[in-house]
Protein backbone atom coordinates (compact mmCIF):
# COMPACT_ATOMS: atom_id res chain seq x y z
CA UNK A 1 0.00 0.00 0.00
CA UNK A 2 1.11 3.54 -0.68
CA UNK A 3 1.39 6.11 2.12
CA UNK A 4 -0.97 9.06 1.54
CA UNK A 5 1.49 11.43 3.21
CA UNK A 6 4.86 10.64 1.58
CA UNK A 7 3.79 8.28 -1.24
CA UNK A 8 6.20 5.57 -0.06
CA UNK A 9 5.18 2.05 -0.96
CA UNK A 10 4.85 -0.08 2.17
CA UNK A 11 4.07 -3.79 2.63
CA UNK A 12 0.38 -4.60 3.05
CA UNK A 13 1.10 -5.72 6.62
CA UNK A 14 2.67 -2.38 7.61
CA UNK A 15 1.17 -0.61 10.61
CA UNK A 16 3.09 2.63 10.18
CA UNK A 17 5.05 4.26 7.40
CA UNK A 18 8.61 5.46 7.91
CA UNK A 19 7.36 9.05 7.72
CA UNK A 20 5.15 8.47 10.78
CA UNK A 21 1.75 7.94 9.14
CA UNK A 22 -0.30 5.33 11.04
CA UNK A 23 -2.38 3.25 8.64
CA UNK A 24 -4.82 2.04 11.32
CA UNK A 25 -5.72 5.39 12.90
CA UNK A 26 -4.98 7.48 9.81
CA UNK A 27 -2.94 9.92 11.92
CA UNK A 28 0.62 11.11 11.78
CA UNK A 29 2.91 10.20 14.66
CA UNK A 30 6.63 10.60 15.17
CA UNK A 31 8.71 9.29 12.31
CA UNK A 32 10.81 6.16 12.67
CA UNK A 33 13.56 7.89 10.76
CA UNK A 34 16.08 9.87 12.78
CA UNK A 35 18.42 12.25 11.02
CA UNK A 36 22.00 11.23 11.70
CA UNK A 37 24.27 14.07 12.64
CA UNK A 38 27.76 13.88 11.27
CA UNK A 39 30.42 14.77 13.81
CA UNK A 40 32.05 18.13 13.19
CA UNK A 41 35.80 18.06 13.18
CA UNK A 42 37.48 20.41 15.69
CA UNK A 43 39.10 22.35 12.87
CA UNK A 44 35.81 23.21 11.23
CA UNK A 45 34.49 21.77 8.03
CA UNK A 46 36.09 18.94 6.13
CA UNK A 47 36.85 21.30 3.27
CA UNK A 48 38.65 23.66 5.65
CA UNK A 49 40.66 20.76 7.06
CA UNK A 50 41.60 19.75 3.54
CA UNK A 51 42.75 23.27 2.67
CA UNK A 52 44.74 23.54 5.90
CA UNK A 53 46.47 20.23 5.20
CA UNK A 54 47.20 21.27 1.64
CA UNK A 55 48.66 24.58 2.81
CA UNK A 56 50.89 22.90 5.40
CA UNK A 57 52.07 20.41 2.77
CA UNK A 58 52.94 23.22 0.36
CA UNK A 59 54.85 25.04 3.08
CA UNK A 60 56.79 21.84 3.80
CA UNK A 61 57.70 21.49 0.11
CA UNK A 62 58.78 25.15 0.07
CA UNK A 63 61.02 24.61 3.10
CA UNK A 64 62.67 21.58 1.49
CA UNK A 65 63.21 23.56 -1.71
CA UNK A 66 64.71 26.51 0.15
CA UNK A 67 67.06 24.28 2.14
CA UNK A 68 68.38 22.54 -0.97
CA UNK A 69 68.62 25.84 -2.86
CA UNK A 70 70.50 27.53 0.00
CA UNK A 71 72.97 24.66 0.14
CA UNK A 72 73.50 24.74 -3.62
CA UNK A 73 73.98 28.52 -3.92
CA UNK A 74 75.32 29.24 -0.40
CA UNK A 75 72.87 32.12 0.05
CA UNK A 76 72.33 32.03 3.78
CA UNK A 77 70.71 35.49 3.89
CA UNK A 78 67.90 34.39 1.58
CA UNK A 79 67.32 31.27 3.66
CA UNK A 80 67.09 33.27 6.91
CA UNK A 81 64.53 35.66 5.43
CA UNK A 82 62.44 32.86 3.94
CA UNK A 83 62.45 30.90 7.20
CA UNK A 84 61.27 33.94 9.17
CA UNK A 85 58.48 34.56 6.64
CA UNK A 86 57.32 30.94 6.85
CA UNK A 87 57.30 31.00 10.66
CA UNK A 88 55.28 34.25 10.60
CA UNK A 89 52.72 32.70 8.22
CA UNK A 90 52.42 29.61 10.42
CA UNK A 91 51.83 31.75 13.51
CA UNK A 92 49.08 33.71 11.75
CA UNK A 93 47.43 30.53 10.46
CA UNK A 94 47.50 28.82 13.85
CA UNK A 95 45.47 31.58 15.52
Amino acid sequence: MQCPKCRLFNPDTAIRCDCGYDFRTKTIEASYLVAKRQPQSPGGSTFGGFLGGLLIGLIGVLIIHLVTEARATRTGAWWGFALRAIVAVLIVISR
